[in-house]
């Protein structure tokens, strides 16, 4: 199974191969940056959230 998948990923262009291996390493990092900003989004409003629980009477 995994020679034959092989053979068949070397079968294509290298121009396919590459455009593959780019265009995955781009959604990889922008599902990183994505997913960081919302943790970030995440984590300030806890932060806001405790902060203003302390301030209430």
């Amino acid at each position: 199974l995994i020679m034959g998948l092989y053979a068949r990923w070397m079968a294509l262009p290298k121009k396919v191969r590459l455009y593959i291996g780019f265009s995955t390493m781009g959604v990889a990092l922008l599902g990183d940056y994505v997913t960081t900003r919302i943790n970030d989004e995440i984590q300030a409003r806890k932060a806001l959230e405790e902060s203003e629980g302390n301030k209430l009477p």
